[in-house]
């Protein structure tokens, strides 16, 4: 096994700087090659971090199974074992949120993403027998996040559990077709770049409903992160989100309870993850949450 040290070495890589934004593999680095290349190193030598690596190379690999290459980064190196694993790859810049921050002209952003994203749908549509095992996660995370971090605090009388019980008879399961779709498609791991919107760090399933993506995004970037331009780019993710599900083959009412369980996974993780550091706000999440929930079992 490596150290850090003895693998950029190894490399022949000088680090740039240290990402901080990771959770679950915490050593992340903008390094410089011999021939002052910028890159990224991802490096795992925990064993949580190792299998964050590990699920990120099966995602790349099956992102360009569905001929997706161009939306991700270049991979330069990678090596996994039992004991470390490592990524080096193409360094995309600024992430979504920090363009956004800097942007004259944000709204442009929003719509540059709206219409790459709409690409990777079409060319990664196919069949949907994922529909449901998709769907079925989705509902199951966020049954976890309620039953695990927020009911106790928020519901202890279980006024909403009824609600999460009846979404699965709501909404039916089978869809015509699945495409590109991923729970990690945030606006931390979306890039634009000279070579287009770039998605890193993947989850190993990416073929779903990507509705529930869109919402999610939209509701981290207008309701938590609160960017510049993103009311008119939630709208505009709103949009697309209706003419991916029409793409898709649903209807306009099962789109919208889609896309508004993709806003109660959205908002119950927003709650979960600030109770300890703002429980004022982790609050307003969580009741955001529930109007979702009912809106989707009207």
């Amino acid at each position: 096994m490596h150290s850090v040290e003895q693998l950029l070495t190894k490399l022949n890589l000088t680090v740039v700087t240290t990402f901080t934004s990771g959770h679950k593999c915490q050593t992340v680095y903008k390094v410089c090659t011999a021939d002052h290349r910028s890159l990224v190193l991802k490096v795992g030598t925990d064993p949580q971090a190792i299998a964050e690596i590990q699920k990120n190379l099966r995602g790349y690999d099956n992102l360009r199974k569905a001929g997706l290459n161009f939306f991700i980064p270049e991979i330069v190196d990678s090596n996994k074992s039992r004991y470390e694993a490592f990524i080096l790859m193409e360094y995309c810049g600024n992430c979504f949120s920090e363009l956004a921050l800097r942007s004259k002209k944000p709204h442009r952003l929003y719509e540059r993403l709206v219409e790459t994203v709409s690409s990777v749908y079409s060319v990664s549509k196919t069949d949907g027998t994922s529909a449901r095992t998709f769907l079925s996660n989705v509902q199951s995370e966020i049954c976890k996040q309620y039953r695990r971090y927020l009911q106790h605090i928020f519901d202890p009388t279980r006024l909403i559990e009824s609600l999460l019980e009846n979404v699965i008879h709501v909404i039916d399961f089978n869809c015509p077709h699945c495409c590109f779709a991923s729970w990690d498609f945030t606006p931390q791991n979306v890039f634009l770049t000279r070579g287009g919107v770039k998605y890193v760090d993947p989850n190993d399933i990416v073929v779903g409903i990507p509705i529930i993506d869109i919402a999610c995004f939209a509701g981290v970037i207008r309701d938590v992160q609160k960017l510049p331009g993103s009311a008119s780019g939630y709208g505009l993710l709103e949009e697309s989100a209706f003419a991916t599900g029409h793409m898709l083959g649903l209807s306009e009412e099962k789109t919208h309870k889609l896309f508004n369980l993709g806003r109660v996974l959205q908002n119950f993780l927003s709650a979960r993850f600030r109770v300890e550091t703002d429980k004022v706000r982790a609050h307003k999440f969580f009741e955001e949450g529930r109007v979702y929930l009912e809106k989707i079992v009207q």
